[in-house]
């Protein structure tokens, strides 16, 4: 599992081809949000490379996740990451990241652990449908 503490450190992973440039996208929505109160961005898709440089340049860049979102986003590689996922209370399964064409390839999940937010799983399609998964769904589902 990929744990991303800060935006630049997303733009890192992103220029190394570990971070698909959709994720990178999602990452930003927030801080975008944030730091350009005057315009709206409803889907992170329609984020544009020349927004991110411009996100780069502005000190929110550099500041943890954690501090202002209540944690990190982690990206899940792996069906064995599935098992670092906590669920229980707190635990919300969002919808799909939305595509601009075709079927969502990440869905994002978050366990709020404060008012500000929690830790973001952005997780692929693949193992969403994965066998851990659909149990872990289950079960949540059940207790809720």
């Amino acid at each position: 599992m990929i744990t991303i503490h800060s935006f630049e450190e997303a733009h890192q992973l992103w220029q190394q081809g570990r971070l698909p440039f959709r994720l990178l996208q999602e990452t930003s929505l927030i801080l975008l949000g944030i730091t350009q109160e005057d315009r709206h961005i409803e889907h992170a898709y329609d984020i544009s490379e020349v927004d991110i440089e411009g996100l780069l340049q502005h000190e929110i860049a550099s500041e943890k996740y954690v501090d202002f979102l209540g944690g990190e986003f982690k990206i899940v590689e792996t069906e064995s990451d599935l098992a670092e996922i906590h669920f229980g209370e707190g635990f919300d399964i969002s919808e799909p990241l939305a595509e601009k064409i075709g079927e969502a390839m990440y869905w994002y999940l978050v366990l709020c652990t404060s008012n500000s937010g929690g830790i973001s799983y952005l997780t692929p399609r693949h193992l969403w449908k994965s066998k851990k998964m659909a149990a872990e769904v289950d079960l949540w589902n059940a207790e809720k």
